[in-house]
């Protein structure tokens, strides 16, 4: 996503000086856009770490979270 955001800025550069007003809005508005992505990304990860994990990385199931919370612990 970073090389789209560089192509575009780079796009929107190119805009001449006499429309400098729209190019300066368009390039706040794509700063702003990252920005929400970003966020989004991060609450993304934030899920996924939260996901519970079999052993060989799967989603866990019910029963397999049920069969790990039933199991006894050493202490």
């Amino acid at each position: 996503m970073i090389e789209q955001f560089k192509t575009i800025r780079a796009a929107l550069r190119c805009i001449p000086a006499k429309q400098a007003s729209k190019r300066h809005a368009a390039l706040k508005a794509l700063s702003i856009l990252a920005a929400i992505i970003h966020v989004q990304d991060v609450r993304i990860l934030q899920l996924n770490n939260m996901i519970p994990l079999d052993e060989v990385g799967n989603p866990a199931t019910q029963e397999y979270i049920d069969a790990l919370l039933s199991r006894p612990r050493n202490h």
